[in-house]
């Protein structure tokens, strides 16, 4: 149930209990979930109603869920079966002992036949364990003690074992205020009228410095007596009528502060306006003049705009406190808390800050002199763009309702018209409609084109609006938040036919290979621990720090530190970063198999998304480490078989998914410490995992080149594939295979050394990329960049391959000898075993050696891009984002 059920369920709760309906109290507890009632719980136990304990807990547990589940289903059975012992109803025992107690035989056959043994006696209290046991009550008083330890241990019962507090009889005051009456009826007339023409109604928002909010109505509401025989309380408000003629009001009061912002919606047909003062409060509002339903405090305490998602199911909200403090955050609207904060702001803001929303996807912001984007799936912030400058410190800005245009404030009170490809189209359209009214029958058409100008006195079109957001889902439907003005054709006709040059000026690299140091910027990590290769590699989610596991199960941890020539702190090729190690010297170390080498084991690795935790693993046991002291938090998973891949699931962090030697897939519940379930499918080990959330699915690769997709909800397989060898290649395939969702959380990147290949939700290949030419080499690793928009390719030759997400065409290719020094004099043959992807400048990577060595390396200006401009591609829209890597990560520690 949604949290609003939650709470509605628990005010109901009250309400039964008040009236003392006590049967309908627990079967509405047990049927919901929400609340387990100990005080009836212990009655039940006490009284011996075993059928009706065991319904009751069932509504919160089952036997299987965990262990703490499975001792409390046991002693309450093994219990109910002393019990028959005790009256002498062997034949109820022996019922008991089959259909209750023969379930736990599986865990523990041992205990399941002393259990059994227990008939042959005379008196159960002949076993030597049992000789305390008393009485029943005595019993029944002792096991309750223990069952109650297990519930509150139980993390299923946890938030389940306090009913929340509510003023006394508070349904019944609601009711008598008719806000559920209310409620009802707004649902009922906006769907009975919404096929007929007797109702219309145009609204219109307003607030301002008097507290206070009003909606105006541009008609008469009218209804048609025979179609409505109820009547409409909640239009019975106070009526103030304009000098419009036929202008009704509605206003709200409530707020103690001036009025900042509003923002109309509706869901499920009922209409609400969300309200935001200077004082940080929010408020939320039905049409009945009956007072706020909500009371909010929005994040920093001051000016706050709230928006929805296209889609309408997502509340967000962006604001700045007084001393600076930017907040941009994802509500939980029903329970009225912060879901998701966003990172990525200015210190100290130097306005307050303006947001939007659009294609269900992603945010825009206007920050420190530029656009900030994030995707809304990840608080990590995706990009930004300055629009080539001229914008104010915090800039206002608006899409339109595709997403393709966007609109922004320059410091000379214009404004600029960032444009992807279809914003270019529309444009385009627009100006051709202006221009054909504008010249007569005979004047010929004008070749420059006019530029939309209805917004402010220069409109400067950029075809490089941040290549990001380019091509959306168009299946999906945008609505615009806030209402973009209707751009009147008219005025259009006065403006000069001016376009801008941006998209003759884009900067980019037409070089095809890389060849030279003096081509882009190298840096190798400083490192004085003894070189081992480099098989596990990723930037910390910050961006400031790059952690490696090395063969030799010994992690190394980069961080870049504040300086003179990195006042920003950020990862950069241009400024060493210091090796990192607590003050106590440890080493971060995995555990390793006594026998086998650590060298010849596979290695995994997930970060946790606060950068705090690291889950690591080298062939031994999986150990869950401290990154602030290096200190082994805990350890699980003794092999064999070893863990060879993690990945976070993305609902649960403490759900993973344990790639394992075997071939299996382990679903590994690290709170309880147990193995949910076991997936098998593949032949040789399991070398790549992938979740998409989107789709519901896990999907994994494998050592036998094989790909599987595994339903999150019930973990059956549903389809799998081997991966199909290139032309001239041998068939099958043999050797590790791994997968990366992009961005959309559609396609999957798939990589073997015999190619880089895009496949779609169905595992149908779409287009591959096979070692050929000048990238002759087998494939060693390859990654999206954390837009979506390319893949980084590394070859055993040391080369690195920069392709097209969409098309997998070759941009360029960087050559060994252009970021290792000694390559071209020493002969160096290592190569990049495995390559990061740095979670916000999508044209820095991180390159692990097979000798051991980390070098980051980015082009040298940082204006360019690799191998050419992605702005013009059209490429496909990055959704659902999160860091991406081959390993999932969790969104906080994992907790036991």
């Amino acid at each position: 149930m949604s949290s609003l059920s939650r709470e509605l369920v628990f005010l109901i709760l009250q309400f039964l209990d008040e009236e003392k309906f006590k049967e309908t109290v627990h079967k509405l507890e047990q049927e919901s979930g929400f609340f387990f009632n100990m005080k009836h719980f212990e009655d039940q136990v006490q009284a011996g109603e075993w059928d009706e304990v065991e319904r009751y807990l069932c509504g919160f547990t089952k036997v299987e869920d965990n262990r703490y589940s499975m001792k409390i289903f046991f002693e309450i059975r093994k219990q109910k079966y002393l019990e028959a012992l005790d009256r002498q109803d062997r034949a109820k025992a022996v019922e008991i002992l089959v259909k209750d107690l023969k379930v736990f035989a599986s865990f523990n056959e041992e205990l399941f036949k002393e259990i059994t043994q227990l008939l042959t006696l005379d008196n159960f209290r002949q076993n030597e364990q049992l000789s305390k046991y008393g009485d029943t009550k005595s019993a029944r008083n002792i096991m309750l003690v223990e069952l109650k330890k297990l519930i509150e241990a139980n993390p299923l019962f946890r938030d389940k074992l306090t009913f929340p507090v509510f003023k006394s009889s508070r349904l019944r005051t609601l009711i008598n205020q008719r806000l559920f009456l209310c409620n009802i009826l707004i649902y009922c007339c906006w769907n009975l009228l919404a096929d007929t023409n007797y109702f219309s109604l145009l609204c219109i928002v307003t607030c301002g410095d008097d507290k206070m909010i009003k909606v105006s109505t541009l008609d008469l509401i009218m209804f048609h007596v025979s179609k409505l025989s109820f009547s409409l309380p909640f239009f019975r408000v106070k009526q103030v009528w304009d000098a419009v003629a036929g202008r009704k009001q509605y206003t709200f009061e409530g707020h103690e502060a001036p009025v900042y912002s509003v923002c109309p919606h509706y869901k499920e047909n009922i209409q609400f306006i969300f309200s935001t003062a200077i004082d940080g409060k929010i408020k939320a509002w039905l049409y009945d003049c009956l007072g706020s339903r909500v009371d909010y405090d929005a994040p920093g305490h001051w000016c706050t705009m709230m928006a929805y998602s296209a889609e309408g199911t997502r509340l967000f909200s962006c604001g700045t406190s007084k001393e600076g403090e930017s907040h941009l955050v994802e509500w939980n609207e029903s329970e009225g808390a912060v879901k998701r904060t966003y990172s990525g702001f200015r210190n100290r803001s130097l306005g307050v800050v303006q947001f939007d929303t659009t294609r269900n996807r992603f945010l825009a912001a206007g920050d420190e002199f530029q656009i900030k984007f994030w995707d809304m799936d990840n608080v990590s912030i995706l990009t930004a763009v300055d629009a080539d400058g001229g914008l104010p410190a915090s800039p206002r800005l608006r899409f339109n309702k595709e997403g393709s245009l966007l609109a922004v404030t320059t410091n000379d009170n214009g404004i600029k018209i960032l444009a992807n490809n279809d914003g270019l189209r529309l444009i385009r359209m627009l100006e051709g409609r202006a221009i054909d009214k504008t010249r007569g029958p005979s004047e010929p058409m004008n070749s420059k084109p006019l530029i939309v100008n209805a917004l402010g006195p220069v409109a400067n079109v950029s075809a490089s609006m941040t290549s990001t957001l380019e091509r959306s889902d168009r299946t999906q439907p945008a609505v615009s938040i806030s209402g973009l003005s209707t751009m009147d054709s008219s005025r259009l006709v006065d403006v000069k036919p001016r376009i801008s040059d941006d998209v003759d000026k884009i900067k980019s690299w037409k070089i095809p290979d890389i060849v030279d140091l003096s081509q882009l910027k190298a840096l190798r990590l400083p490192d004085s621990i003894t070189a081992s290769k480099v098989v596990r590699l990723i930037y910390t989610n910050s961006g400031l720090a790059l952690l490696a596991l090395a063969s030799n199960a010994v992690h190394k941890l980069w961080k870049w530190q504040r300086s003179e020539r990195n006042p920003s702190v950020k990862a950069t090729a241009y400024v060493a970063p210091q090796l990192w190690q607590p003050p106590s010297g440890t080493l971060m170390t995995n555990d390793i198999n006594d026998n086998k080498p650590a060298e010849e084991s596979a290695a995994c690795i997930a970060l946790s998304k606060n950068d705090s935790y690291v889950m690591s693993a080298s062939g031994g046991k999986v150990s869950l480490f401290n990154m602030m002291t290096f200190k082994v938090m805990t350890t699980f998973m003794s092999p064999p078989p070893a863990a060879t891949f993690l990945a976070f699931h993305p609902q649960d962090n403490n759900i993973i998914a344990i790639g394992m030697e075997d071939s299996t897939i382990q679903i590994y519940n690290v709170r309880v410490d147990e193995v949910k379930t076991k997936l098998k499918g593949h032949q040789n080990r399991i070398t790549g995992l992938a979740f998409s959330q989107t789709l519901n699915v896990l999907v994994s690769s494998g050592a036998d080149a094989q790909l599987c997709v595994w339903s999150i909800d019930g973990w059956e397989k549903k389809k799998s594939r081997f991966i199909q060898p290139p032309a001239g290649r041998q068939s099958p395939l043999v050797g590790e295979s791994k997968v990366q969702f992009h961005n959309d959380q559609a396609h999957l990147l798939v990589v073997h050394e015999s190619q880089i290949a895009i496949y779609d939700s169905k595992l149908e290949c779409l287009r591959s990329w096979s070692p050929k030419e000048t990238l002759a080499a087998p494939i060693s690793t390859a990654i999206y960049s954390c837009d979506g928009l390319l893949v980084y390719t590394g070859f055993c030759d040391g080369a690195v391959g920069v392709f097209d997400a969409d098309s997998l065409r070759l941009r360029c290719r960087i050559a060994p000898s252009a970021y290792i020094p000694s390559f071209a004099v020493s002969g160096n043959t290592a190569y990049p075993m495995v390559i990061a992807a740095h979670p916000s400048e999508p044209n820095q990577i991180a390159l692990g050696m097979s000798d051991g060595t980390v070098h980051v390396v980015e082009p040298s200006d940082i204006d360019l891009k690799w191998g050419g401009s992605s702005s013009q591609d059209n490429g496909p829209l990055p959704s659902n984002s999160s860091n991406p890597s081959l390993s999932a990560q969790p969104s906080e520690l994992p907790s036991r």
